[in-house]
């Protein structure tokens, strides 16, 4: 996924506050323990290039901290 960031949330967070990252954050997908699937990496390493170029000023991943 090259060229997308990501959010990690902690399941332990209370609702509110992951509710608020969300709602900051836009994301444009979800992904969670129990959507997640196993991914073939042989068949990962063979696919075509990302369709949209990846730049090095584009976001990684976002944190949200407690302070």
């Amino acid at each position: 996924m090259a060229g997308a960031a990501w959010l990690p949330l902690d399941p332990e967070d209370p609702p509110a506050r992951r509710a608020a990252m969300r709602d900051q954050a836009r994301p444009l997908l979800v992904l969670d323990d129990q959507s997640a699937r196993a991914l073939d990496l042989t068949v990962a390493a063979d696919a075509r290039p990302a369709a949209r170029p990846v730049h090095p000023e584009q976001l990684a991943y976002l944190l949200f901290t407690s302070g």
